[in-house]
């Protein structure tokens, strides 16, 4: 890598920095959206598996009698129960805390580009209709929204999910777990930088 390259790229670090430290000022209620909603994921995973065992599993029991008597669904129904009441709770948990973060974190950056601005009005905007220049703020701004909440977030739940997937099936065998993985991982890389 150039020289100029390095310095170009050091440039666009200092100048994206101003716009990162709203995220690291709240990074507790980030983590916390984090974190429900990877509950929320792991508990519709749980669903769906459990679902499905327990479908297939009724089937089963009931091609002889003894076996149909025997059948404790009770267990597995509860055990639905919770996975969706988790899954509900989480999602809900996981929104209110997610939007309560970018809402703050859109504050933090509106309030900081008003004292940018402020200095230069009237004698520099003068150029601007004052439509646009709102426009303008309003949209570049809102953009930086999505990054928490499309971006940054349904990323990091689905590494975390990866690795738990993985030391999940290592249980069962460890040739699966890492066939899997890297199966996944070579999807997600072209879905990610090439897709």
């Amino acid at each position: 890598m150039s020289t100029q390259m390095q310095q170009k790229s050091m440039k666009t670090i200092q100048r994206l920095k101003p716009f990162t430290q709203p995220f690291l000022s709240h990074w507790r209620s980030m983590s916390l959206g984090l974190l429900l909603g990877l509950m929320t994921v792991v508990a519709a995973v749980g669903l769906l598996s459990l679902s499905g065992w327990l479908i297939s599993a009724s089937a089963g029991a009931g091609l002889a009698m003894a076996t149909a008597l025997a059948f404790n669904y009770y267990l597995p129904g509860g055990g639905v129960r919770a996975f969706s009441l988790i899954r509900i709770l989480g999602r809900y948990g996981e929104r209110v805390v997610t939007h309560e973060a970018t809402f703050r974190i859109l504050t933090t950056l509106r309030v900081w580009f008003y004292r940018k601005i402020e200095p230069l009005a009237p004698a520099g905007l003068l150029k601007q209709q004052s439509g646009d220049l709102l426009s303008r703020i309003v949209s570049d701004i809102d953009t930086l929204d999505e990054a928490y909440l499309r971006i940054i977030g349904p990323f990091m739940i689905a590494m975390v999910l990866s690795f738990l997937l993985l030391f999940f099936l290592c249980f069962f065998s460890v040739q699966i777990a890492w066939s899997d993985f890297f199966t996944d991982g070579g999807e997600w890389f072209l879905c990610t930088f090439i897709g």
